[in-house]
């Protein structure tokens, strides 16, 4: 039942967070694994003391204070290992600061008051492709995804909509948060590997620079969207350039 759950827990947290390396479920689903192993050696062991009660040497009270002991110890790992998933800025969303005046100006009073006209019911096609169009109006004018800790409440506070408004118009786009900010991120990528400015930079400086939080995610997502590995559509794009540049030659 445990394993079950898990896709709705990790589709969550695609749902709030852009960056979600430290705080990724892998660890608990390893450690359900695991405890589900240990309790069926315990089950065995049973079973071995019902079908011979004269066996003797009875070991259950050992695998047991064994298994208890490993999984207290994985626990307590994974707790100090991912301790963003007691975030303490999911407590401040409440007392999150107003809108600033340089995204007052990008967006006007009217769209920031949307909220007020969408309102806690369930939002219609035409308000879900409104949402999506003022959060990606955003997107592409302050580029906050640069920041790899950028998370759903920092985009809703922002434009002044609901977590719930903006997660539910990204979802109808048949995307999820970080998928959707990554595919930001990709895009950006693209256009410092084009620069002459950030020629210098590796591709793991790019991916910084962009807001990755990982090299793995950076090239996943990349890949995804360009169909070459950021060093491939950087050299690529390098001698496509150079093909198109006229010779000049002196006479």
């Amino acid at each position: 039942m445990a394993l079950r759950l898990l896709p709705s827990y990790e589709l969550l947290i695609r749902n709030q967070y852009s960056s979600i390396e430290a705080i990724t479920l892998q660890w608990l689903h390893r450690i359900i694994v695991f405890a589900a192993a240990c309790y069926s050696v315990l089950l065995a062991i049973d079973l071995l003391i019902v079908l011979i009660p004269d066996i003797g040497f009875k070991p259950r009270r050992v695998v047991q204070y064994i298994n208890d002991i490993s999984l207290f110890y994985l626990f307590g790992l994974a707790g100090f290992r991912h301790g963003l998933l007691f975030n303490n800025r999911q407590i401040n969303t409440a007392m999150a600061s107003p809108v600033t005046a340089v995204e007052s100006e990008v967006f006007p009073v009217e769209s920031i008051k949307a909220t007020a006209k969408y309102g806690k019911s369930s939002l219609t096609a035409e308000l879900n492709a409104e949402i999506l169009a003022l959060v990606d109006q955003y997107m592409l004018k302050q580029q906050p995804y640069t920041d790899s800790g950028m998370q759903l409440s920092d985009l809703a506070d922002a434009i002044n909509l609901s977590t719930h408004e903006i997660s539910q118009a990204i979802n109808t786009s048949g995307s999820n948060f970080y998928d959707y900010v990554n595919g930001y991120r990709a895009h950006k990528a693209r256009e410092l590997l084009e620069s002459d400015r950030y020629h210098y930079l590796a591709t793991q400086d790019i991916a910084v620079e962009a807001g990755f939080a990982s090299k793995s995610t950076f090239y996943k997502y990349f890949k995804k969207h360009y169909n070459f590995t950021p060093a491939q559509y950087r050299k690529n794009f390098s001698q496509a350039t150079e093909n198109a540049v006229p010779i000049t030659t002196n006479s």
